[in-house]
């Protein structure tokens, strides 16, 4: 969805910052100064705040969003990597409130605005000259409740070993037939922005977050036929696990939680969709080339004969 519109006077923006260095916190205010000099608001997140307080640093310097963005904030600009990113994802998809990334770590799939860009980016955003790029969700169950406060995965759910060495048998059923038996370590369930996290890290394939599938990608698979599935993202994936401990963990989008006995846990599509801001001829072919180094030739040619 293309947005454009006239000048906007007192959009409101949240802060959402990995505060665990001094350049993280420097980083923050200078974000938020260029917010405000661009005639906008700006407001932290309570979890922002609150991880200014725990390291000594003022936090005083912006009002706070005790609700966490549910009333009154236009944008959500996450400052950190891509686990900054899900994690104010979290916190705002409920709210539909759309997200920035401002990348500071290394790798940067979801938060893919440069420090060096950002302010281009926020004259974008002020003029009205953005896109709204929305990406799929799926949602945890297990007795027909939410596995936890927060259900919803943008990238994966894993379930993986806990309190044992001993692979997992995971019984899989799609749509209520059964599917098959997994003898692994784990099972990784991810959405086409999470298929180059978790799962391409154990063999899954690389996925245009426009397809509408899930992928189930084994870890660690005892047998070596148990290769990677793409299903309908449609689809109900119901998996009843077994340890010998009867205990494992199922993590959301990297967040664990630990489960005991069998009852099946259940992936299917979430009812909230995220919406991710762009500002430029930025895709996610240009970003995978380049994250993916595809093209790149990283040879010495003064040592080539």
């Amino acid at each position: 969805m293309t947005v454009s519109s006239s000048p906007a006077v007192s959009l409101c923006f949240a802060l959402f910052g990995k505060v665990q260095t001094p350049s993280d916190v420097f980083t923050l205010r200078e974000v938020g100064s260029s917010i405000l000099a661009a005639g906008c608001r700006c407001v932290l997140s309570l979890q922002t705040h609150e991880a200014l307080l725990a390291v000594g640093e003022d936090a005083t310097w912006l009002p706070v969003c005790a609700e966490d963005t549910q009333s009154g904030v236009d944008f959500a600009l996450s400052i950190g990597g891509d686990g900054t990113f899900l994690r104010t994802v979290e916190q705002v998809v409920e709210h539909h409130v759309p997200v920035i990334g401002i990348n500071t770590g290394r790798l940067g799939f979801l938060a893919d605005v440069r420090k060096e860009q950002w302010q281009q980016v926020l004259a974008d955003i002020v003029r009205g000259d953005y896109t709204l790029v929305q990406r799929s969700m799926i949602a945890v169950s297990r007795d027909a409740m939410p596995l936890s406060d927060s259900p919803y995965a943008l990238n994966d759910v894993a379930i993986l070993k806990h309190d044992d060495a001993s692979m997992l048998t995971i019984h899989a059923l799609l749509d209520g037939n059964p599917l098959v038996t997994y003898r692994a370590d784990g099972l990784v369930i991810s959405t086409p922005t999470g298929s180059t996290a978790y799962s391409l890290s154990n063999g899954g394939p690389i996925i245009t977050p426009s397809a509408e599938v899930l992928c189930l990608t084994p870890i660690a698979a005892h047998s070596l036929n148990m290769r990677p599935l793409v299903i309908p993202q449609d689809s109900q994936v119901s998996l009843q696990v077994e340890s010998r401990t009867q205990t494992f963990l199922t993590t959301i989008d990297g967040r664990p939680v630990r489960c005991e006995g069998t009852t099946p846990i259940v992936i299917e599509k979430a009812p909230h969709n995220v919406n991710i801001v762009k500002t430029d001829d930025r895709n996610y072919l240009s970003t995978l080339r380049r994250k993916m180094m595809w093209g790149a030739d990283n040879r010495n040619h003064e040592n080539e004969r």
